[in-house]
């Protein structure tokens, strides 16, 4: 299994993440300012000043973005003997990156899906090798492969 083509994938869709926060946090601001070339009625200044306090709820998915970008750039996606930051481990036949949080991807023809080490099943799992039994969610769960 190719780690580094993992990675790369991961480090490729965060950054498109963060592209389309950026892209929706832009279109999102000019939309909500107010044309100056004309006079402004009390709406308009009341609609501003609510939309300038919605634009900074943008604000935290653009750094949980860019901090999941950091992140991935910095953990050691080297071999792995037991579960730990950086690992990809597969159960019942899913492969699960121990790193960011993501949605389903694919690379190299295999499905997988990033975890955060603040994931209760990493919790679980966190230490074990391959071919151990652990607990989660009242499912029993068998590492199939550690890498």
């Amino acid at each position: 299994m190719n780690k580094e083509a993992v990675r790369a994938r991961m480090l490729s869709l965060s950054e498109s993440e963060l592209q389309q926060v950026k892209q929706s946090y832009v279109a999102f601001l000019e939309s909500a300012m107010i044309d100056r070339t004309e006079s402004a009625r009390p709406d308009d200044l009341s609609m501003a000043e609510a939309a300038g306090e919605i634009a900074e709820a943008f604000d935290q998915p653009i750094h949980t973005s860019a901090e999941k970008i950091e992140k991935l750039k910095a953990i050691d996606f080297g071999p792995k003997d037991r579960v730990a930051e950086g690992a990809i481990v597969k159960l019942r036949g899913r492969f699960l990156v121990v790193s960011v949080p993501t949605s389903r991807f694919v690379c190299d023809g295999e499905s997988f899906m990033g975890i955060s080490t603040d994931a209760p099943i990493y919790r679980r799992m966190r230490g074990l090798h391959d071919g151990d039994t652990f607990t989660s969610g009242g499912h029993q769960f068998t590492i199939e492969q550690l890498a």
